[in-house]
């Protein structure tokens, strides 16, 4: 129940994972609520072994900064910090790009970077990290103690993690629009001269003497040059 604790992303699927041991090894399965006691217990150690590798990790100031600044106003989103680190960038845009890479940078700035917590499965991550995600700001800010830490850093992690994915992303989207436009541009301007080199040619069909042919007895003439 240990090791399948720390890939569950909830108790109810710690709990089915063992009732599934169980009855595979026709072990005979104890009653709800005893089963239930013992994935508790479980899964609250745990939560305290992830904790204190978050305590090894992160520093205690980064932290504290980190918590007091999603609790401030944006400036620019007229909105906290929390709701704009949540809001989802729009379609792709400059100005997308733009704000995506501000988000980075305030990441990068608390130092959410440097926080090393690959041990932790990724899906266990998000797991924290939506609790946070799904919840109203002020219920976030009524968490207490370990619950909120463990959401507030995962958010933080995890939301660094998917602005550089997203950002890798938007970048590639601007090459490729930015590459057909060139090619687009370029069609359009071999078009045009090949237009005009057939008008040209048109008009040296129609009047030969308008640029500068003579028929002479040897043939076709422009200047020195005989055809």
């Amino acid at each position: 129940m240990r090791k399948n604790a720390k890939e569950s992303l909830t108790l109810d699927e710690l709990l089915q994972h063992a009732n599934c041991w169980l009855y595979e090894r026709r072990i005979l399965i104890p009653a709800d609520r005893t089963l239930r006691d013992l994935g508790r217990s479980v899964w609250a150690e745990t939560e305290r072994d992830t904790l204190a590798l978050i305590e090894a990790t992160v520093p205690e100031t980064q932290l504290r900064r980190a918590d007091a600044a999603l609790s401030s106003q944006h400036d620019a989103a007229d909105m906290t910090v929390l709701d704009w680190l949540k809001t989802p960038p729009a379609r792709h845009s400059p100005t997308t790009i733009t704000e995506t890479l501000e988000k980075i940078r305030f990441l990068k700035e608390i130092g959410v970077h440097t926080w090393t917590l690959d041990t932790v499965p990724i899906d266990k991550q998000r797991a924290w990290a939506q609790r946070i995600q799904a919840r109203r700001p002020v219920k976030t800010r009524e968490l207490k103690g370990s619950a909120r830490t463990l959401e507030l850093v995962f958010f933080l992690r995890v939301t660094l993690l998917e602005l550089t994915d997203s950002l890798l992303y938007q970048i590639g989207r601007r090459v490729s629009d930015l590459v057909r436009h060139a090619y687009n541009k370029t069609t359009t301007k071999q078009a045009r001269s090949s237009v005009e080199y057939r008008q040209q040619l048109g008009r040296c069909c129609i009047n030969p003497g308008s640029v500068g042919l003579t028929f002479t007895r040897n043939g076709w003439n422009a200047g020195s040059v005989n055809f």
